[in-house]
């Protein structure tokens, strides 16, 4: 196996987690739980994004102007190296079996889940033309995020005592989102040439398979509350 597509070791992924908390690092990087979800969003998202656009932000989640100080070049080689195969794990995941994927919260005694989604939005923005299209048409797919990430959400959950069952509902939205970008990209090169898949090529924008939910209709959520006081509301708090 290459050396950049072995899985981290739990001492592997514990070195990478002390680095972000480093002291100049440890008021503006991200955490495991918001760095796994911010690569997720990037791998399954409609395109390609390189590392000189995405590792900034792992860095300093809020302007990407920090950067780390590194002991040596020896430090800075490791812990950029240890960030790949952490991403490359994520992508082959999802390219072999999608549905054995499950966020790292569930790892960690269920903490770290506001974290995660906080990072799986962050991840988006690089696309964001694309995921608003996608949002805009199928806002309930999204909402297991808007409960996590938010504090509104987390609120409502801790109230119902739902926090659990909306946790649960990450990995199968993961999965469904994954497979509506993986079908625009594929559809993107069908319609140009025949060969290998290219994750620079633009997804095509996405269409809704059924009719949009109406604002004043139930939400399909469950929650008993009308579209617009519930998901429908959650795309424009992001806004």
């Amino acid at each position: 196996m290459d050396a950049l597509n072995q899985p981290l070791s739990q001492s592997e992924l514990d070195a990478l987690e002390n680095f972000l908390a480093s002291a100049n690092l440890q008021e503006t990087s991200m955490d495991v739980p918001m760095l796994e979800g911010y690569l997720t969003a990037i791998v399954i998202g409609p395109h390609m994004v390189t590392p000189g656009e995405w590792l900034p932000r792992v860095w300093d989640r809020y302007d990407a102007s920090v950067t780390p100080a590194f002991v040596d070049a020896g430090q800075a080689a490791r812990i950029t190296t240890l960030l790949m195969r952490f991403m490359n794990g994520i992508a082959d995941t999802f390219l072999n079996d999608p549905g054995a994927f499950q966020p790292i919260f569930w790892q960690r005694e269920q903490r770290g889940a506001p974290e995660w989604c906080e990072g799986f939005l962050a991840g988006t923005a690089f696309c964001d033309a694309e995921w608003a299209a996608l949002w805009e048409e199928e806002p309930t797919l999204f909402a297991p995020l808007m409960r996590l990430a938010t504090d509104e959400g987390r609120a409502m959950i801790r109230e119902a005592g739902e926090t659990e069952v909306w946790m649960k509902l990450v990995q199968p939205m993961l999965v469904a989102i994954h497979e509506i970008w993986l079908q625009a990209r594929t559809s993107a090169l069908d319609s140009g040439y025949e060969g290998a898949v290219d994750d620079d090529a633009p997804a095509e924008p996405y269409v809704r398979p059924e009719p949009k939910i109406g604002r004043n209709d139930a939400c399909p959520c469950g929650s008993g509350k009308k579209f617009k006081r519930c998901c429908g509301a959650a795309d424009r708090s992001l806004q």
